[in-house]
This record gives structure tokens, C-alpha cells and sequence, in this order.
């Protein structure tokens, strides 16, 4: 994912809460106001289409207006058990991590279908990481490229 895309998921998105939607229309007034810029609405559909591809945001009609779809933190609206254990072999605690709990991440021998405990998606994976609670989790290949870019910006 271009850091440019990331940067517009961090500025629009990264704070709703799972009940906050954006239509485009909202999205689009929110690009102008941060950026200063226009964003056609060929790249808005770019755009919407990466995050949502990489499992950041969902789409759902909008409540008010079924003819309507808005967008939505799909990093906030999980809320499923995680798939991995903590250090003393206990099975880790309910919810979801985000990537700012992550310390670490690495390559494991077990691939399977498991569930992100970030994103909360059931991908095949052998990724695994550890949190800040010195648990180990089961993370996805799309949100370890999040977190190592978020790293690799954090140190640049």
C-alpha cells in the first residue's frame, strides 16, 4: 500500500469509532480541509478500494440513506476473540489489538488459517507477534506491511 494512502487512512479514518461512518462526499471535504487539495473522485474510488482491499475500512449504507454507502474504521468495529496465547501458555485476553500494542513481529513454521488480532480477519498466515502485554498473537500479512511502514516512518 503507497504511504500516501496510509497517510489519508491515519488523517480521515484512524479515529472514527465503529458507529462513525464517512460518506465520499465527507471523505472528500475532509481530503480539501487536510491537504489543501482536491482529490478526484476516480483516485477517492483508488483509495477506497486499497483500504478496504487491505481490511482498514468497510463499507455499509448508510442508516439515514440506503441509497447512500458510507465507509467505515473496520479497525474499530472488531471485536473477535484472538487466535494465539500469552507467554505462560494461558489464552490471551478477548478483543483486539491495534498496531500501536505491537512490539514486535516474525515469521513462524505453523502456517494456517487464523484470525488477525489486529484486523480480526481469518486469513492463512504464519506471522505472529507480540504485544505490549507479552502476548503473542497471530497477525495477518497485510497489517504487518502496516506496521513495519508505521515503523519505518516512526525511525526515518
Amino acid at each position: 500500500m503507497p504511504p500516501e494512502v496510509l497517510e489519508i487512512y491515519q488523517v480521515i479514518f484512524s479515529k472514527l469509532d465503529a458507529k462513525t461512518g464517512k460518506t465520499r462526499k465527507e471523505i472528500a471535504a475532509e481530503y480539501f480541509a487536510h491537504f489543501h487539495k482536491l482529490l478526484s473522485g476516480k483516485r477517492l474510488e483508488e483509495v477506497l478500494k486499497l483500504l478496504t482491499g487491505v481490511g482498514l475500512l468497510h463499507e455499509e449504507p448508510d442508516p439515514d440513506d440506503k441509497r447512500r454507502m458510507k465507509f467505515y474504521n473496520a479497525m474499530e468495529k472488531i471485536n473477535t476473540p484472538l487466535v494465539g496465547g500469552n507467554d505462560n501458555g494461558s489464552p490471551p485476553s478477548a478483543g483486539v489489538f491495534n498496531l500501536d500494542d505491537l512490539v514486535s513481529v516474525g515469521w513462524t513454521e505453523d502456517f494456517g488459517e487464523k484470525t488477525c488480532g489486529v484486523c480480526g480477519h481469518a486469513k492463512p498466515t504464519a506471522w505472529q507477534a507480540k504485544t505490549n502485554k507479552h502476548e503473542t498473537i497471530a497477525i495477518c500479512e497485510d497489517c504487518v506491511r502496516i506496521f513495519q511502514t508505521k515503523r519505518e516512518r516512526a525511525t526515518s
